[in-house]
């Protein structure tokens, strides 16, 4: 999937996979998303745009799009594979190297809009925490 963005922003692609698994009997997918490096010069029809290194903002991004959009009901952390600091990034299969606080979102949606506030957090692994952040300039903040 791929979710246009306005004013020549560029897109969030999103990859989605149904899990094996069931929580409280509903379906559980996952998925990662990323926002290619570059943006809005990036070609809007490139099929293989090149990721930025920095996964947790487009996880972060996604997430207030949910919120704002009101398709948000529930949002909770899991720890994933494990941080993957600015200074020791992990390197991807095909050569692109990213780094993360080693969180990954679990997101239940809204069958009715909601307002943020009325957003439940979940208390399962804390978010707010020290993170290796790049320094300002750096390559990896170009997009911005």
């Amino acid at each position: 999937m791929r979710k246009q963005a306005q004013a020549g922003s560029p897109a969030t692609w999103i990859r989605g996979w149904l899990a094996p698994l069931r929580y409280q009997g509903q379906l559980v997918f996952v998925a990662q998303v990323g926002r290619p490096v570059g943006g809005r010069f990036v070609p809007r029809n490139d099929p293989h745009p090149i990721l930025q290194g920095n996964v947790d903002e487009a996880r972060n991004y996604l997430i207030q799009d949910l919120m704002y959009s009101g398709g948000l009901d529930k949002l909770g952390f899991a720890n994933g594979v494990g941080a993957a600091p600015y200074s020791q990034p992990r390197t991807t299969l095909d050569g692109a190297t990213y780094y993360t606080d080693g969180l990954r979102a679990v997101v239940f949606f809204a069958t009715r809009p909601r307002s943020m506030s009325d957003v439940e957090f979940l208390d399962w692994v804390p978010y707010l925490s020290e993170h290796d952040i790049p320094p300002p300039g750096d390559p990896a903040d170009a997009h911005q």
